[in-house]
């Protein structure tokens, strides 16, 4: 495990500012994104990543976790650059498995993740490997990420990863930043949700995990809060992911306060395995 300097902090919080997710607080609205826009936002460049052979991934998977992550930025790379994962712990994109290293392939963003720390917490556990295909996007609201072309995305990795390792164990949700009440609030945002919902489930069974999530520099969206409660107890198949308004500390946050600094990260990670172990909706 490696930490980053204070300089590099502000350096990456920087780009990431500019980069990637902080919405404007007016609520004006996003011209509509293509389908080559969204993946030309990606991180798909896989030369510099040697993939796993195919028959090693599919029999680490058997006795391994298999997920796959969906959200805004803090959801993908949009954290604290400086982690090294320990153990098989891999990232999935378009079916092929690769040793996991930040800013991870699939995902949007120049920095760091939450779940090279999950992974790596959840080895430590004795898990035989864990597998996270990254599908997330920075500064989507929810109903962005329920429509094309995020949602088309998704549903093309959720089928890539179920084809080649075997299963899906779960896919964990992280969004709730973009829909904050300075921003567009949580009107239709249960309507969105269940839409995601249904194109998950044309792929998969396995449970959702929904984040509370709603503080991007700015306040916490107690209305958002508890509609995503509401969703989380009263929607079969979905469990509850970290509530991370809770991470408020300057100290848990990049100078923008909205995206996790390293320690920020570890807590999201804690967060994160707490909730996985629990597979609940209380």
């Amino acid at each position: 495990m490696s930490w980053i300097t204070a300089a590099s902090v502000l350096a990456g919080a920087a780009l990431l500012i500019a980069g990637c997710s902080v919405l404007p607080l007016s609520g004006a609205t996003k011209p509509p994104m293509t389908a080559d826009d969204a993946l030309g936002a990606r991180n798909t460049d896989t030369s510099a990543h040697t993939p796993v052979s195919r028959a090693r991934a599919t029999s680490l998977a058997r006795d391994g976790l298999v997920y796959v992550t969906y959200g805004q930025s803090n959801a993908t790379n949009a954290g604290a650059l400086g982690f090294d994962v320990s153990g098989p712990v891999y990232m999935v994109f378009r079916g092929r498995a690769y040793p996991y290293v930040d800013p991870t392939l699939g995902g949007t963003g120049p920095g760091g993740t939450v779940w090279g720390r999950l992974g790596t917490q959840q080895v430590a556990a004795g898990a035989g490997a864990a597998f996270y295909a990254n599908a997330g996007f920075g500064a989507a609201t929810m109903q962005e990420l329920a429509a094309p072309p995020h949602v088309d995305h998704l549903v093309t990795e959720l089928r890539a990863t179920k084809a080649a390792l075997g299963h899906i164990d779960a896919v964990l949700i992280h969004q709730g930043e973009s829909n904050n009440r300075a921003m567009r609030g949580p009107s239709n945002y249960r309507d969105a949700f269940e839409s995601l919902l249904a194109q998950i489930r044309t792929v998969t069974d396995a449970p959702v995990y929904l984040s509370q999530a709603t503080i991007c520099g700015n306040e916490s969206d107690t209305r958002l809060l508890a509609l995503q409660d509401r969703i989380i107890r009263e929607t079969p198949g979905v469990l509850r992911g970290p509530n991370t308004d809770t991470l408020s500390d300057a100290s848990d946050r990049l100078p923008d306060r909205c995206h996790f600094s390293a320690k920020g990260l570890d807590k999201f990670a804690d967060l994160w395995a707490e909730a996985l172990d629990r597979a609940s909706e209380q």
